[in-house]
């Protein structure tokens, strides 16, 4: 979908008169990696990274899960999004099997950053190598939290 999304409607959207409101819709349907690559379009699509709502974080599945290039990104990706005033959700795919404590931390913290802007839904996948994802307590106590789903991500063979 994504590919399809780049190839179809960037162009459109690219040289389009809509407001910038629509367009942050319209990137927050993309992965996040994607709808991070516009801001490279021109200087109109730099800021447009801050209105997206929605941060779906996919690992290529080639790549090893929780790699660190992956980590960076997604740490880079809230670094450019402290502006942003509302996260409504936040998706991550293949999330650390290493089992190191720092990895754990990066993933809390970015779910709790999200939760500190109003996240209503979270969806965590890990590979079914995964040593466990730690989650705090008062996660489950969250005002804002209305879904939470998690899950094995096949890997192929």
């Amino acid at each position: 979908m994504a590919v399809l999304f780049e190839r179809c409607l960037f162009p459109v959207c690219f040289r389009c008169n809509l407001p910038d409101e629509i367009l942050g819709k319209i990137l927050s349907l993309v992965p996040t990696k994607v709808a991070a690559s516009t801001s490279v379009l021109s200087k109109r699509w730099r800021n447009l990274l801050g209105l997206i709502d929605s941060l779906c974080f996919e690992e290529p599945e080639e790549a090893a899960s929780g790699s660190h290039r992956f980590f960076d990104f997604v740490d880079k990706t809230f670094a450019l999004l402290s502006e942003s005033p509302i996260i409504k959700k936040l998706s991550l795919s293949h999330i650390p099997t290493s089992g190191r404590d720092d990895d754990y931390s990066r993933v809390n913290r970015w779910i709790w950053t999200a939760l500190e802007r109003g996240l209503s839904e979270l969806h965590l996948h890990a590979t079914p190598r995964c040593h466990g994802v730690y989650l705090s307590r008062e996660l489950f106590t969250s005002n804002t939290l209305v879904k939470l789903t998690h899950g094995t991500c096949h890997e192929k063979n």
